[in-house]
């Protein structure tokens, strides 16, 4: 959804011109198969936890119902396609999927488990953190 944030600009212009539309198709495209891959990625790395998770271990990958190897590289090409999409259109495009790769992953679960200390996705924590059983 925050990808349809890259139109917002044009249409509160007033834009017309066509061409500034398909260059923020394409910036919609590099955001979405980068947050794609990233998500893929970031499940991967939770996998350990996830397995433990009352709910999350009932996912296909922590519950081991799809193979890991090609969901690595699913994650790392749709990832990296969407990196390079974006510098294909421009280098200042590239620069911010590129932040956004480094900004994404492990934030929210980082936070949770180091107790929100150094977050403000504090709210979060309470929706990823497993119940206590006592």
């Amino acid at each position: 959804m925050k990808n349809v944030l890259v139109f917002v600009p044009l249409a509160a212009a007033h834009e017309t011109d066509a061409g500034l539309y398909l260059v923020a198709a394409g910036m919609f495209a590099a955001l979405s198969a980068v947050a794609s891959g990233t998500y893929v990625l970031n499940d991967l790395l939770d996998l350990p936890h996830d397995r433990r998770h009352a709910t999350k271990r009932h996912r296909p990958m922590a519950a081991g119902k799809v193979p890991l190897l090609p969901m690595i590289g699913i994650g790392a090409a749709l990832a990296a396609g969407g990196l390079l999409l974006a510098f294909w259109l421009s280098v200042a495009a590239g620069f911010w999927v590129l932040l956004y790769v480094a900004v994404t992953p492990k934030r929210a679960s980082w936070s949770c488990r180091t107790g929100g200390r150094y977050s403000t996705w504090n709210l979060a924590c309470p929706l990823t953190r497993p119940r206590s059983t006592h």
